[in-house]
């Protein structure tokens, strides 16, 4: 067996062990995704910054799947949740475009 057909087996696993493939998470995707709207809905179709509300409610998804609850957008837990996704984030894009430049210095030398 090769070694992705192993971790690939694995992974499978553990999302359906996390309940993955059951209505549950459907049903709490599509309730964040609800609220996600409805956020949008508020600002009554005038220019906004989608990020502000879009990352409250990845978070969200994160915790419903890992944790088996939500958050609302301003509870401390889920903001500092997001600061850390943020941080995350900004480190791996870094690291991303280091590699991604060392790789361009390395083909045109």
């Amino acid at each position: 067996m090769h070694m992705w057909q192993e971790q690939r087996r694995f992974v499978v696993h553990t999302l359906k062990d996390l309940g993955l493939g059951k209505s549950k998470i459907e049903e709490q995707v599509l309730d964040e995704i609800a609220h996600f709207c409805n956020v949008l809905k508020s600002h009554g179709g005038k220019p906004m910054d989608v990020i502000v509300p879009l990352t409250p409610s990845i978070s969200n998804n994160i915790c419903s799947l890992i944790l088996g609850k939500r958050y609302g957008y301003q509870e401390p837990e889920r903001m500092a949740l997001d600061n850390n996704l943020n941080e995350v984030s900004k480190i791996i894009g870094q690291t991303a475009a280091h590699i991604f430049s060392h790789g361009l210095n390395t083909y045109h030398s």
